[in-house]
């Protein structure tokens, strides 16, 4: 009898043991951030200067052409994607109504996305302005996936007035600090995010810049500095990006499109790809606008990508086809999904506008990544 309740003890406080380590392993595993893992084949974008060029309308009679080129897919230009953010309703039907002649159109490309550009569409507490413009977003979300489409492309930089992300200069409610103000313009993302995702779980957003325009605290690469603007003149971008991330599905995808066009070398990329992927996010940045409860997981929540860019854009970092070549190779081996190469040196979408040695370009740097994976 006692060699019976000695095995029985035995047993039971075995089971225990086995549950403990259970929960403690289960516990772990929650806490811990999923590996984070690039995509083998990175993608290249088509990304030309938004004008009537790059309407539908126009893209469909040079389509084959256009799809003949080394690209994955395109950034499309249309009136409804300057006016989503006015503060007036777009509907679904005028959206397609530009868009309906590309249905079916494309055979090849399949990481296509239509352009957004920021607008103010009223005070960040006026509830019924941004009920319209998360609307505006939904419509447009269910344009792209009728469209087969991947996503939205949105640029966050500020061409016409009334501006808003620069807080205090370009716009402030008075009865609210910065840090109410950045809460206010997460929640606004946050919205517009929830609404795209309710017509379309598996929409990419890419955001023509990151929110490491708008943090004070971490170390940017000399490089960075060349192009970017001291973070109190673009508080509020950093905010709206984040609640972006905040609104996504389990299936949809926030990127950060990383428009800094002075990178050329690895070291450049992956010092860059490290700050925007871990460091904006770490507990030694304490970014101001990065809930605590988003910083851990951060690194799989947002993809990282970057932007190249035909033409010097600033003193001291040269660009010619030979350059963009190693430019681009450089770029495609550091990003998690996609790199957009965004052109005013000539025009992709018409036959014989782009200089043969640009083409060869890059076609060698993809050729070049293809091989190291």
């Amino acid at each position: 009898m006692k060699h019976s309740f000695r095995v029985v003890r035995t047993m039971i406080w075995k089971f225990i043991q086995v549950c403990f380590c259970f929960l403690l392993f289960s516990n772990c595993t929650q806490q811990m951030p999923k590996q984070v893992v690039k995509e083998n084949n990175p993608l290249l974008i088509m990304a030309q200067r938004p004008t009537p060029e790059g309407y539908p309308a126009v893209i469909v009679k040079n389509i084959e052409y256009i799809e003949s080129l080394p690209f994955d897919g395109m950034f499309l230009n249309s009136v409804s994607g300057w006016n989503l953010m006015n503060g007036q309703p777009v509907s679904c039907d005028s959206i397609y109504s530009e868009f309906s002649i590309l249905e079916g159109a494309f055979k090849k490309f399949d990481n296509n996305f239509i352009s957004v550009f920021i607008h103010y569409p009223g005070d960040l507490w006026d509830d019924q302005a941004w009920a319209v413009t998360a609307q505006n977003f939904a419509n447009m979300a269910r344009v792209v996936k009728t469209l087969g489409f991947k996503g939205i492309l949105f640029d966050n930089e500020e061409y016409r007035m009334p501006k808003w992300v620069n807080y205090g200069e370009d716009y402030r409610n008075p009865k609210y600090n910065l840090q109410q103000h950045g809460n206010q313009t997460s929640l606004r993302g946050k919205q517009i995010m929830e609404a795209m995702v309710s017509v379309f779980p598996e929409i990419a957003v890419i955001h023509m810049h990151g929110p490491y325009l708008s943090e004070p605290n971490y170390r940017i690469p000399k490089v960075n500095l060349k192009q970017s603007p001291s973070w109190d003149k673009l508080e509020l971008m950093g905010p709206f990006f984040v609640g972006m991330v905040l609104g996504k599905g389990p299936n949809s995808s926030v990127i950060d499109g990383g428009e800094q066009y002075q990178y050329r070398t690895e070291k450049d990329f992956k010092d860059s790809y490290d700050l925007r992927k871990f460091e904006i996010a770490s507990e030694e940045t304490n970014s101001w606008f990065i809930p605590v409860s988003l910083r851990r997981i951060w690194p799989n929540q947002v993809e990282i990508a970057f932007g190249t860019f035909d033409i010097a854009w600033v003193t001291g970092y040269p660009m010619n086809h030979e350059i963009m070549k190693s430019t681009l190779a450089n770029a495609l081996k550091a990003t998690d999904r996609y790199v957009w190469y965004y052109t005013e040196g000539g025009s992709w979408l018409r036959p014989g506008k782009m200089p043969k040695e640009w083409l060869d370009a890059v076609v060698e740097a993809r050729k070049a990544v293809l091989n190291t994976n």
